[in-house]
């Protein structure tokens, strides 16, 4: 915790992305990864996405940010270190809420 915030929660992390460090909140809704157009959000550039990778979360459901390069108006990269979004993707299955433009 820095400067009273709590960061597992929404309000304070949306606080530290877009008020401490600039990055402009895109997207707050809940919808599949594959139906996102990345041209709406803003276009080529990086991101962090808020994803679940096992469909839309329900309840207290915690999700995986992952980093993802955007060019052409397709994803290029994504960075998911600990590999717990990558392997849901083929299956349709994975969901995003908070969209974030770095």
């Amino acid at each position: 915790m820095s400067k009273g915030l709590d960061y597992r929660t929404d309000s304070h992390y949306i606080r530290l992305y877009v008020g401490e460090l600039g990055y402009t909140l895109k997207n707050n809704v809940v919808m599949r990864w594959d139906d996102i157009n990345w041209t709406t959000m803003g276009g080529d550039g990086n991101y962090l996405v808020g994803t679940y990778a096992h469909g839309a979360p329900t309840g207290s459901a915690t999700g995986h940010m992952i980093g993802v390069v955007v060019a052409g108006g397709r994803v290029t990269t994504t960075h998911d270190q600990q590999n717990l979004t990558k392997p849901y993707f083929e299956a349709g299955r994975v969901h995003v809420r908070y969209i974030f433009k770095m």
